[in-house]
C-alpha cells in the first residue's frame, strides 16, 4: 500500500464541502424516496448550511431497498434529487427514510457497473444486481433480500487489520496494490475527508478477495497509473440539480471518475480492471 499527497496549494478550504456520511451523522442531511418513490432516484435534504458530496459508489441503506450512488456531485443547501441504483433486488418496502450513514461499494461493483459498466450515460441495473450476486457468492455471504449490506457490514481479521491502517500524517490519498500492481487509487482534498472514507474504503477492497491485496507498488507506478487516467478524463454531465464537475473514463485498462469543485479536486478514484 502506498499512499498519495496533492499539492494543497491547489485546495480551497476543505470545510467548504462536507462528506455526505458525515453530514448524515450530524441530522443535517437527511435522505428519503421521493415523493413518488422510484428505483433510481431518492431526496437528499441538505440543511448543513454547506455543500455535500456523495462519491460515485456510495451505499446507502434504508427506505423501500438499499441503493448505490452512480454519480458523483455535490448538493447544494437545500437539497438535490440523488441519481441511484438498487443493491437490493429482493424488496420494495418499508420506511421512506434512510440510515443516518453510508458505506462504499466493492471495488468490483464500482468498476464494472457504477464507473465503468454504462449504457447511452446511465447504470445497467440488471448489470448491478449481476455483479451485486457476484460479490454475495464470492464473500459466501447470504441477506434474506439479497442486499449489499451483507458483505458491506460483514468482518474479517484481514478486513480489521487493513482498517486499523490507519492515515499517516497529511496523508490525502491512499493507492491499494496487488503485490507490484496499482489496483486502486483514492485521493480527496484533505486529511479529514479521507479519514472519513478510510473505513468504507478498505471494506471496498477487502469485499473483492482481502488476502490478495499483498505488496507494495512503487510510488512510480502509482503515479504512473495516476497521470495515466487524468490524462484522458473526459466531462460527464452532472445529475439535474447537483453542482461541481464530473469526469470519467473507461477503457480496457482502467476506469476512472473524478469530481472537480471550483477548479479544485473533491475526489478521484481510479480503478484498475
Amino acid at each position: 500500500m502506498t499512499t498519495t499527497q496533492p499539492d494543497t496549494t491547489l485546495l480551497w478550504n476543505p470545510q467548504d464541502v462536507v462528506p455526505a456520511a458525515e453530514a448524515l451523522r450530524t441530522g443535517r442531511l437527511q435522505i428519503t424516496e421521493t415523493p413518488h418513490a422510484s428505483v433510481p432516484t431518492l431526496t437528499a435534504d441538505n440543511t448543513t448550511g454547506k455543500s455535500v458530496f456523495f462519491v460515485a459508489g456510495e451505499v446507502v441503506f434504508g427506505g423501500h431497498q438499499d441503493r448505490i450512488v452512480t454519480d458523483s456531485f455535490i448538493v447544494p443547501t437545500g437539497g438535490a434529487i440523488i441519481p441511484v441504483a438498487c443493491v437490493e433486488a429482493g424488496r420494495w418496502s418499508g420506511s421512506a427514510a434512510f440510515e443516518a450513514r453510508t458505506g462504499l461499494g466493492p471495488r468490483r461493483l464500482r468498476h464494472g457497473a457504477v464507473i465503468g459498466g454504462r449504457t447511452g450515460g446511465t447504470v445497467d441495473q440488471s448489470n448491478v444486481w449481476s455483479v451485486v450476486d457476484e460479490v454475495l457468492t464470492a464473500a459466501q455471504t447470504a441477506h434474506p433480500t439479497g442486499s449489499l449490506r451483507a458483505s458491506v457490514e460483514r468482518d474479517d481479521d484481514q478486513l480489521d487489520a487493513m482498517v486499523a491502517l490507519a492515515p499517516l500524517p497529511g496523508q490525502c490519498g491512499v493507492a491499494i496494490g496487488l503485490r507490484d500492481k496499482v489496483i486502486g487509487v483514492e485521493l480527496f482534498a484533505s486529511q479529514a475527508v479521507l479519514v472519513s472514507y478510510w473505513e468504507p474504503i478498505m471494506r471496498s477492497y477487502a469485499l473483492d478477495n482481502s488476502d490478495a491485496y499483498r505488496g507494495r507498488p512503487s510510488l512510480g507506478r502509482v503515479l504512473r497509473f495516476i497521470r495515466t487516467a487524468v490524462d484522458v478524463l473526459q466531462p460527464v454531465p452532472l445529475p439535474k440539480a447537483g453542482h461541481g464537475h464530473q469526469f470519467r473514463v473507461a477503457t480496457k485498462s482502467f476506469v476512472a471518475n473524478a469530481l472537480v469543485s471550483e477548479n479544485t479536486l473533491v475526489h478521484l478514484v481510479v480503478l484498475a480492471a
